[in-house]
Formats: C-alpha cells, sequence, structure tokens
C-alpha cells in the first residue's frame, strides 16, 4: 500500500486559505441579506437572518486570527450574486456555497499542523458551518416542496 504525503501548510498557505474563507463569509453576508429581504416567508427570513449574523461574526473572527498572524484581511466582494427568483432557488443557491465553504474549512483544517489556535479557531468555525448546513438542506427542501405542489 502507498504511503499519503500529509497534508502541511505553510504560514503563507494558511494566511492565503484564512483570507479566501474571509472573503467568503463576508460576501454570504450579502447574498443572505439580498435572499432575506427577497423571501416572504417569516420563518425563512429568520433562518437567513440567523446565518447572516453568523457569517459577520466568523469574518470578524476570521480577520482577527489574520491580523494576528501578521496578516491583513482584504479580498473583493463581487457583490449580490444571482441566486434565482424563487425561494427554493436562492436556498439551492446559499446551500451550495455553504457546501463549498464547509469545504474549505475542512481543507484548511486537515493541513494546519502546528498552529493549534488557527486549528482551534478553524474547528469550531467548522462545526458551526455543518450546523448551518444541516438547516439551509431542511429549508431548500421544504421550499423546493412547496414549489413543486404549486407547480
Amino acid at each position: 500500500m502507498e504511503r499519503q504525503k500529509i497534508i502541511e501548510w505553510t504560514d503563507e498557505e494558511i494566511l492565503a486559505r484564512l483570507n479566501a474563507l474571509y472573503v467568503s463569509e463576508r460576501q454570504s453576508v450579502v447574498d443572505y441579506d439580498a435572499h432575506m429581504m427577497a423571501i416572504d416567508d417569516l420563518s425563512l427570513r429568520l433562518g437567513l437572518e440567523m446565518l447572516r449574523d453568523r457569517a459577520q461574526d466568523h469574518a470578524l473572527q476570521l480577520a482577527a486570527r489574520i491580523r494576528e498572524l501578521g496578516g491583513e484581511p482584504s479580498g473583493r466582494l463581487v457583490g449580490v450574486q444571482p441566486a434565482g427568483s424563487t425561494p427554493a432557488r436562492m436556498l439551492a443557491f446559499d446551500l451550495g456555497e455553504k457546501q463549498r465553504r464547509a469545504g474549505q474549512y475542512l481543507e484548511l483544517l486537515l493541513g494546519i499542523i502546528e498552529d493549534a489556535r488557527t486549528a482551534k479557531l478553524v474547528t469550531q468555525l467548522l462545526l458551526e458551518e455543518l450546523q448551518h448546513l444541516q438547516w439551509l438542506k431542511s429549508a431548500w427542501l421544504a421550499a423546493r416542496q412547496r414549489a413543486n405542489e404549486k407547480a
């Protein structure tokens, strides 16, 4: 059996990945806010509001850690991303983005070998992302079912 190479990020790679997550969290704040305003269903709006607020908190925590590591949080947002005109389509977009971001957190965590503080932060944020992912899955399935019943 062939031995697998150990994943180990350099300090620069860790900073770059933290910064990519920082930008992704900030982008999700913009997207959740837009989707929240476009959806009439109060329970969906409240759920998206919670996700938006947690994404903002994640971005702040990531920015603080980036600074502690000697970096500067930066990156460009693309504005509200087109996600469709129905709750089901908006939630599908949000779900896909959440899945991608959870993968980014996991990939970063796997390669942090020596920096216990960053590993702890990334672990905490990944666990929250996974909890939020479950809510989004349920919300999307329910919205999709409602859309199919109307059709």
